[in-house]
Formats: structure tokens, C-alpha cells, sequence
């Protein structure tokens, strides 16, 4: 069984493990948190930033909370033994994805063919992106209330899209 994590951002959400669609996320937030991450693999983020974003309304004892429960909730689904890769790691002051964490997303394939510039190989890649490129990032996919989440993602979207056109 693969134990990779196929993530695709590019036209909606869908991760697949182990041969199936993940949908056991307890929330829609702990889902966008973990895109989050994806989105930025080699981004170290502060707790209360995530705080910030996600449960910005909420004292900061609930916030806290609720972005423990995220990150156990993440940490339970790909997890299931003691010889699994967390795909976290965590402090008490923040978080980031195990760079052991098996994964690969459309939207780092997409980058990387956009990113060819030269060479017999550059026209190969634009038609490996073109496939790739199935719609905005993310598409579909909303939490209500969260400006900064909201300001992220319409920039992650016209980012993808620039690079796409």
C-alpha cells in the first residue's frame, strides 16, 4: 500500500492516501490548515500566527485549543502506527511539515514545469503544466469570517494563475 500523500490544489481539494480520498478531517478549518502547510512545506509557522488566521475571533485559550485539536486531528490520520512519519513537527511555539513526510502536490509539479526556461524541454513542460493546471487553487473551497485566510488565498489563486496564462 502507498504511503504517499497525493495532494491536488489546483481546480479544488483532493488528497489521496493510501489509495483513498481523505475525507476524515473533523473540520473545514483543520482541512485548510493542512493545505496551508502543504501550500508552504519549508515554512515554519508561529502557533499564534495560526491562531491569528484561523481562530482569530476566539480567546486565546479556545484558539490554542482548537489548533491543538487540529494538529492532533492531522497527526491521527496519517499516524496510525508508532513507525509512521508524523507529518508534523511541532513545538510549543510552532509548526511545520516533516520534510520526511512522503507527499507530492500538483501545485509543486506545476511550478516546477512553469519554472523550466530553457532547453528542448521547455515545450514538453508548458504541455505537462497545461495538464496540470485544472483550475484555480483551491476552487471551491471557503472559510467564512477569516480575512486573513481569505487574503492568502486570493493570492495564492492569482499567483497559480499568472504562472498558468
Amino acid at each position: 500500500m502507498k504511503r504517499q500523500l497525493q495532494a491536488s490544489f489546483l481546480g479544488g481539494i483532493k488528497l489521496v492516501w493510501k489509495g483513498k480520498i481523505l475525507t476524515q478531517f473533523a473540520t473545514k478549518k483543520v482541512l485548510g490548515l493542512f493545505c496551508y502547510f502543504l501550500d508552504s512545506p519549508e515554512t515554519e509557522f508561529a502557533r499564534d500566527k495560526l491562531m491569528l488566521i484561523f481562530w482569530g475571533g476566539h480567546s486565546e485559550a479556545q484558539a490554542r485549543y482548537n489548533l491543538r485539536y487540529a494538529l492532533w486531528n492531522i497527526r491521527k490520520l496519517f499516524k496510525e502506527t508508532e513507525v509512521d512519519i508524523d507529518p508534523l513537527i511541532t513545538s510549543r511555539t510552532s509548526c511545520i511539515i516533516n520534510p520526511d513526510f512522503d507527499y507530492t502536490s500538483d501545485t509543486q509539479l506545476f511550478m516546477k514545469a512553469v519554472s523550466t526556461v530553457e532547453g528542448d524541454d521547455r515545450i514538453e513542460q508548458l504541455k505537462k503544466a497545461d495538464q496540470i493546471y485544472k483550475g484555480l487553487f483551491l476552487d471551491g473551497f471557503t472559510l467564512r469570517n477569516l480575512p486573513e485566510w481569505e487574503e492568502w488565498l486570493f493570492q495564492q489563486r492569482e499567483e497559480f494563475k499568472q504562472h498558468f496564462f
